[in-house]
Order: C-alpha cells, then sequence, then structure tokens
C-alpha cells in the first residue's frame, strides 16, 4: 500500500539524478527514484520487484522498470538485499528527507532489514548490474573536487611585475576611466596586502576600478571620473583613492605600507 510522501524543493535542483536523467535517457530514474519514496515502508526499505513497482510508478510510459533499478543501484541512490530468497530495496537517504509521523510511527517496519553477511539466511546483492560501481557518486564527488583543487592552483599571486597593460588601457579608453596610475597602486596595495589569487589578472583589476567609482561619493559616482577621485591622505600624504580611506587614515596607513607621496 502505498504512502503519502514529502517532496522538498531541492529534489528539483538535485546534480546527481539529473545526470542519471541525462546518460540515460528513456530511463526515468529520476522520477521513479521519487516514487520508490510512496512504496517505501517508514524505514526506507521496499519490495524488490520490478513488474509490480512498474504498475505503480509510470505505468504507462514504455520502459524497463528493472533497467531503471540498475541504474539507481549503480549510482548508490537505493541498495539492494536478499533476505530468505525475498529481494529487497533500500533508500540510504529516506529518513534525512522524509518525517514518519502518527499512526506509521508507532507500527512496526513492514519489510525485514538486511543484516550482516555472516547470518547466512540474509545476503547483501551487489554487482547485479552490468558495469555496476557502488561508490560512482563518491567517485564523482572526488572528480569535482579535484577539479576545484586545480582551479584553486592556477590561480596565483599578484606577479611582481604586473603593470597597465593594453587591454586595460583600451578598457579604460571606451569607459572614460582615468587615474590609471593611482588605480594600478592601491591594487596592488590591497591585493598584496590580502593575498589576493586570480587567474585573470587584468580582467580582477578593470573589476577594481569599477568598484572603486562606484564607492565614490557613497555609491553616488558616475562613469565620468569624479575630479575629486584622487586625493591626499591627511595621515601619511599619500596620493590615494577616496575609496581607500580607512578610519582616520588610508590602506597605506592600516597595513603600513610606505607612503606613495
Amino acid at each position: 500500500m502505498a504512502r503519502i510522501r514529502t517532496v522538498k524543493p531541492e529534489f528539483f535542483r538535485h546534480e546527481g539524478l539529473q545526470d542519471l536523467e541525462i546518460k540515460n535517457p528513456g530511463k526515468y530514474p529520476m522520477m521513479v527514484f521519487e516514487g520508490l519514496w510512496v512504496l517505501c515502508d517508514k524505514t526506507g526499505r521496499f519490495e524488490w520487484r520490478p513488474r509490480q513497482i512498474k504498475l505503480d510508478i509510470l505505468p504507462f510510459l514504455p520502459f524497463d522498470m528493472e533497467d531503471t533499478l540498475c541504474v539507481l543501484e549503480t549510482a548508490g541512490f537505493v541498495e539492494k538485499y536478499e533476505v530468505n530468497g525475498k529481494y529487497y530495496g533500500f533508500i540510504p537517504s529516506f529518513k534525512t528527507h522524509q518525517v514518519i509521523s502518527g499512526k506509521e510511527l508507532q507500527s512496526p517496519a513492514r519489510y525485514p532489514e538486511a543484516q550482516e553477511k555472516q547470518s547466512g539466511s540474509v545476503r547483501e546483492v551487489s554487482g547485479k548490474c552490468p558495469g555496476s560501481e557502488r561508490d560512482e557518486p563518491e567517485s564523482q564527488e572526488k572528480e569535482r573536487e579535484r577539479e576545484r583543487e586545480k582551479e584553486r592552483k592556477a590561480k596565483t599571486s599578484l606577479p611582481e611585475n604586473f603593470q597597465i597593460s593594453d587591454r586595460v588601457r583600451k578598457w579604460a579608453a571606451g569607459k572614460n576611466q582615468n587615474h590609471l596610475e593611482e588605480h594600478l597602486e592601491s591594487f596592488k596595495l590591497k591585493c598584496k596586502s590580502k593575498d589576493y589569487k586570480y587567474i585573470d589578472w587584468d580582467a580582477a583589476f578593470m573589476n577594481a576600478i569599477r568598484d572603486n567609482w562606484a564607492k565614490v561619493d557613497n555609491g553616488g559616482g558616475t562613469s565620468e571620473s569624479p575630479p575629486s577621485m584622487v586625493i591626499s591622505c591627511q595621515k601619511c600624504g599619500a596620493r590615494i583613492l577616496r575609496s581607500d580611506l580607512v578610519g582616520k587614515g588610508c590602506v597605506n596607513c592600516e597595513y603600513g605600507k610606505p607612503a606613495n607621496v
């Protein structure tokens, strides 16, 4: 007997399930996985009967339910096991997303739990699907982490010889941006003090210029160069951008850098 279950909005943004949809067109693994919830007992277990499950989930669509269950098992979304000659399925994440209440909470579980292999009467069933890799989700996550690590390593600290490139000058001319030298000194100071890391330093510099213009006069600046943007710090005498004022001084004073007088 099917049960009423809940679906969280995050379900529809699940990357792993949508990847399965893309890799397995016509097998509907995402919808079948959702449909299995209503067949589970309060512990997240269900009878592994593909033909019967097909009648309960998407009965009018032409596809092989056993193949779809195999896809879900291979990806680690469900686990298949055997108890006394009968097959059952288990959804490891079931209790994370479903809150059981009322009479169902007080009633016993409908299906037996998978136990240790040494019991003799119960055994896990794995490797039934061609090309099955039970640790695929973990492998995918490790691969994504490796890609993120590569990206982090690709970012480098501010080059010692970083100067205003032709690319920046061309961009600045088209945007009516002036005072590039003052911008450059401010940008270098901030990057060195905070150890910023970028892949495209020209792009980072241009974004910093945009931010500085936006901060002029508490956000009241325009794309035109304000005449009072470059000023002298009253504390150390450095020529700075107004956006670099900090407290009673400037970023030069704050980080103990020598003033550019």
